[in-house]
């Protein structure tokens, strides 16, 4: 069976086809999907034994987890974007069924196996509470089980931001080793701050905060916060902001 994805940018009237077998190699089946609630151009893919991750909306991807089982439900965490769940779907052996769990966007997995039954399970329903995670795993003949998994609660400076459609802000290279430029565009001149914030929401450190003429600007970030201590590897933030609008880019700091 080959895999394919398909995205509509138009409300649904048109749709683009992505192939899946073409982009990350196998007839591998595609049976659920789960995108990240900071960053809507990223996305979590289950699939007949493995789970796959694109960072650009569909155009690349990369395969962050391989089994043995099919991957029938996926969430990510919207207390912490970090965190992905997936649930297994044993097709011909009855035994406890899996939920895996990262903590790292995907690289690596933990197993929480048993007392979840021993039938297949075909879904996954996420809700967030007040400092948890909670999944809802139905199986085929067991019923459905509730999982819960405590998140600690962190503080933050800002909410998530909507991304603004005239403000536009990348950075080159991404993934970067201590050292990227940040570009973005002006569409008028105005008062601007571009800060750095963690994962968590905390702002790590002020890139700029002055008025600036319209067009193109850049500024080099070395990967430090404001006390100039070199941060760990880690998904960082750059959030620009004017009087009237902010957006937010996404970088990976790689030691």
């Amino acid at each position: 069976m080959t895999p394919f994805l398909l995205k509509s940018y138009d409300g649904g009237d048109n749709w683009l086809e992505f192939n899946l077998a073409t982009l990350v190699g196998g007839d591998n089946a595609s049976e659920s999907i789960a995108f990240d609630p900071v960053d809507d151009q990223t996305l979590y893919v289950g699939m007949e034994g493995r789970v796959i991750k694109s960072t650009d909306g569909g155009y690349n991807w990369t395969v962050m987890m391989e089994s043995e089982f099919d991957i029938w439900g996926m969430a990510v965490s919207k207390h912490n974007n970090q965190i992905v769940y997936a649930s297994s779907h044993q097709r011909y052996v009855y035994e406890d069924f899996l939920l895996y769990i990262s903590s790292d966007s995907g690289e690596t997995w933990d197993v929480v196996n048993g007392g979840f039954g021993k039938r297949m399970t075909y879904s996954l329903e996420y809700r967030a509470l007040e400092g948890l995670d909670e999944l809802f795993l139905g199986t085929i003949g067991d019923g459905v089980f509730r999982y819960r998994n405590e998140i600690d609660e962190v503080s933050t400076e800002e909410e998530f931001i909507i991304p603004s459609k005239s403000l536009q802000i990348t950075n080159y290279p991404n993934p970067f080793n201590y050292r990227t430029t940040i570009r973005f565009s002006l569409p008028e001149s105005a008062n601007v701050n571009l800060s750095i914030y963690s994962i968590k929401g905390n702002r790590i450190v002020t890139l700029l905060d002055d008025s600036l003429q319209n067009g193109d600007h850049s500024i080099v970030w070395d990967g430090a916060d404001k006390k100039g201590n070199l941060l760990p590897s880690g998904i960082y933030f750059p959030v620009l902001e004017t009087e009237t609008e902010k957006t937010i880019g996404k970088m990976l700091l790689l030691k």
